[in-house]
């Protein structure tokens, strides 16, 4: 907890009513021992955390280039204290060696140190090369295609299929039940698995 008060960088924006990073970098072994969250045994199925940890500060900003004439013109981030992020970060330390033992064999690329966007995009343009290799190999043109519907060779036009699928707003929409399943499946600890829910369940999302 307190090296991720430590991490604050030092002049990042922080809301209103907040001290600046600077001074919470400075105590961090403070504020580190007035933390109860992920640092004292579990009390009940749930915890009630403080809206100062859940409850983001919605400030707009103007779009780059643009004079903020409109709302067109500005876009939204939510700030967090340092303490909130150093909560979230540190609960997320203490899930991830169970998330690598469950996703390591999986394609899956983010959130995961050791992987980075620019695997998944080999592995896309991997498959794509593929697929032009065998469309090569079967012909392009019309007459080729029309040759092998007439021989009856239909699966050699079958090169490949690709997918691109925009799950909007999934976080909002995962089902907390299935959540907490998945991370007892993965011999998470009872008591984590409150914490991240409960990290969850009191967070003011800004929709």
């Amino acid at each position: 907890m307190e090296a991720g008060v430590r991490r604050a960088k030092i002049g990042t924006a922080v809301p209103p009513g907040s001290a600046p990073s600077a001074a919470w970098r400075a105590c961090a072994d403070l504020a580190a021992d007035a933390v109860p969250a992920v640092t004292r045994p579990l009390q009940g199925s749930k915890r009630d955390l403080p809206g100062e940890w859940t409850s983001p500060s919605l400030i707009w900003l103007p779009k780059g280039g643009k004079a903020p004439t409109a709302p067109a013109f500005l876009r939204p981030i939510g700030l967090l204290r340092p303490d909130a992020k150093a909560v979230a970060g540190a609960i997320k330390s203490r899930l991830l060696p169970f998330a690598l033992t469950r996703l390591q064999d999986i394609p899956q690329y983010a959130y995961l140190p050791g992987r980075d966007i620019l695997d998944c995009l080999a592995r896309v343009h991997g498959r794509l090369e593929a697929a032009r290799s065998r469309l090569d190999n079967v012909g392009r043109g019309m007459f080729d295609r029309r040759r092998r519907l007439e021989l009856g060779r239909e699966q050699d036009l079958l090169v490949g299929l690709f997918l691109s699928i925009d799950l909007s707003k999934a976080f909002d929409k995962a089902d907390r039940a299935l959540i907490a399943r998945a991370m007892r499946l993965a011999g998470v600890p009872e008591g984590l698995v409150t914490d991240a829910l409960s990290l969850h369940s009191t967070c003011d999302y800004l929709l």
